[in-house]
């Protein structure tokens, strides 16, 4: 009778593992949606340039079956299909591609085109990076969903030795206040909740747009002058801005300390504007650019 028990317990238990393998694993993504995820993904779609960098670090671009116009990091990004921009997003492409998983950024993909993917079948997952440290936790989740994590926790483990790293570098250092311009006409900056002020701040680097709460804010010439910054980064945003133009802009402002004391420098945009580990392979030279006068990514006009 006791074996009879077992038996049958034994049974329902199996039963109740395929039932619930069937019905797939439960997750969460950084916004809060409920995934249902069966198996492990293996036909992956990109929609941000900083999620295909995260695949790539994480050891996965096998796996990545489309990225997103601006994706241009690893080159082999480049070679693979695009389904559009993440504003505009082409919906045919994606269906062709058949996904198991698509991964976006918060705020990058309109709300429509969401409820498309979703309304298509398809498991969509959405990052929110709003800190640098959020770096670490989207790896985490995504290595997780992955299948890959006991791997991830090793990745992570050596990127946030590197961040350490550079933080230390600037612990002594004096603060300095930084305009960040992403565009030009209209002038473009960063402001309050952006992972780019979280990164400026750690490194002791005060963002004069920091209090403002839009994250992408318009900002007028007068408000520079008031900032008195004492470093202008510009970083173009999706490489449109004229350089030459921009810093032909500044020249005419010589009361502001940055163009005073030249201290103006481009940075590549998709090196630090994008959420992605990528950033720390590039921190430490760029901490060396603004603090030791070494122009390793700016051109000197």
């Amino acid at each position: 009778m006791v074996k009879f028990i077992i038996r049958i317990l034994f049974i329902f238990l199996l039963f109740l593992s395929l039932l619930l393998n069937a019905e797939g694993k439960i997750f969460f993504d950084e916004t809060g949606r409920k995934l249902s995820i069966s198996s492990e993904p293996k036909r992956i779609i990109s929609l941000a340039p900083s999620v295909t960098e995260e695949l790539y670090y994480l050891g996965v671009m096998k796996r990545v079956v489309g990225v997103t116009k601006f994706s241009n990091f690893p080159d082999m990004a480049k070679k693979l299909p695009k389904v559009g921009t993440y504003i505009h997003l082409d919906l045919e492409k994606i269906v062709s591609l058949k996904p198991d998983l698509v991964i976006g950024v918060k705020g990058h993909t309109p709300p429509g085109s969401i409820r498309k993917i979703e309304d298509m079948g398809f498991n969509i997952y959405f990052v929110n990076p709003k800190k640098v440290d959020d770096i670490f936790i989207s790896m985490m989740n995504i290595g997780r969903i992955l299948g890959i994590e006991k791997k991830t926790k090793k990745i992570v483990a050596n990127f946030r030795k590197k961040w350490e790293m550079i933080k230390k570098k600037r612990e002594k250092g004096k603060e300095v206040k930084v305009f960040y311009q992403l565009g030009l006409n209209p002038m473009i900056t960063i402001g309050k909740g952006t992972y780019q002020d979280d990164l400026l701040n750690k490194l002791k680097m005060i963002n004069i747009a920091g209090k403002n709460n839009i994250k992408y804010p318009i900002y007028s010439i007068e408000k520079v002058i008031l900032g008195r910054p004492d470093i202008i980064l510009i970083s173009p945003m999706g490489g449109t801005m004229d350089i030459k133009k921009a810093y032909g802009y500044w020249k005419n402002w010589v009361n502001i300390p940055a163009v005073k004391n030249k201290k103006i420098f481009v940075v590549p945009n998709d090196l630090l504007d994008r959420p992605s580990p990528r950033i720390f392979e590039n921190l430490s030279d760029f901490v060396d650019m603004i603090f030791k006068n070494k122009r390793i990514f700016s051109k000197k006009f």
